[in-house]
């Protein structure tokens, strides 16, 4: 297994805050494997395990702020504590979150017409 430090890509969310704000949210993440034996005995994919993971408890995050809340520097320090404690469970240590996007923003999806 690669034990350097990688990168992965969350993709973009649109997310709603607590007080109603619909918002766009990317990140990066950097990390390395910290215990190759706990990382192949316990998730078979390690870059979908932490994206999903950290998709996961952003979106959580997000729902349970205001757009303040978000937007200030204290919610990615409380992002980097959550997805780092997930992450050692499987051998992960997470070393950096940077937020590539984060704005006011409504999505529109587009369906073809049949």
């Amino acid at each position: 297994e690669d034990v350097v430090t990688s990168t992965a890509n969350l993709h973009a969310q649109s997310l709603t805050t607590r007080d109603g704000v619909a918002i766009v949210l990317q990140a990066g993440l950097t990390s390395h494997v910290c215990d190759v034996r706990k990382l192949l005995l316990e998730c078979e994919n390690r870059e979908g395990v932490l994206v999903d993971a950290s998709m996961g408890i952003l979106g959580e995050m997000v729902a349970g702020r205001t757009w303040a809340e978000v937007s200030s520097p204290q919610f990615v320090v409380d992002a980097y504590k959550r997805i780092h404690r997930r992450a050692l469970k499987y051998g992960v240590e997470l070393e950096a979150i940077q937020l590539s996007d984060l704005a006011k923003a409504r999505s529109i999806r587009l369906w073809p017409a049949n």
